[in-house]
């Protein structure tokens, strides 16, 4: 069997991340873990002068060929922040997301700068040093596992816009 036939009949066409799980309100604790892991993420980043500048150009998507990945955790707390403070109504939000689009994304910021999850915090447009931003980015990866497993009982890892496809209907 070829190395393409075997990656086939691992990962069917279109479905890697299927099925893209259901929004569920975090549990009040995941909440709180992953605001801890995201506060902590952002005092390290700003050590090796990697501070996001709030430009919005690594949220184009479309312009940057840009996937963000997030686990189901991060995506319910993001949501659920989203829907408390009223960012994106329902209507915007799916044709935002048809057209490739964050959306978050309000006039070239982040709507949900807060709640925004870790793949969001660690893509830089310029960074001084590439490999301190690496390892940090994988301590938060692995801690990030750690907590959606603990509470959520999945480690699912998808793109986040397909997950915010799936669930658009809890965008109020």
């Amino acid at each position: 069997m070829s190395e393409p036939e075997a990656q086939a009949d691992r990962w069917p066409a279109g479905n890697l991340w299927r099925p893209v799980p259901s929004f569920a309100s975090p549990p009040p604790e995941a909440a709180r873990q992953l605001a801890d892991l995201w506060a902590d993420l952002d005092r390290q980043l700003a050590q090796p002068q990697a501070a996001c500048h709030a430009c919005g150009e690594c949220c184009d998507f479309p312009r940057r060929g840009h996937v963000l990945f997030a686990t189901k955790l991060e995506l319910d707390v993001c949501l659920s922040w989203a829907r408390d403070q009223a960012v994106t109504p329902e209507p915007t939000a799916r044709r935002r997301l048809a057209a490739g689009e964050c959306p978050f994304l309000e006039g070239g910021r982040c709507g949900v700068r807060p709640a925004r999850p870790v793949g969001c915090r660690i893509y830089f447009c310029r960074v001084s040093s590439t490999e301190q931003v690496e390892n940090i980015a994988s301590t938060a990866q692995q801690r990030l596992r750690s907590i959606s497993m603990e509470h959520n009982g999945t480690d699912w890892y998808g793109p986040a816009l397909a997950y915010l496809e799936t669930n658009v209907s809890n965008f109020r």
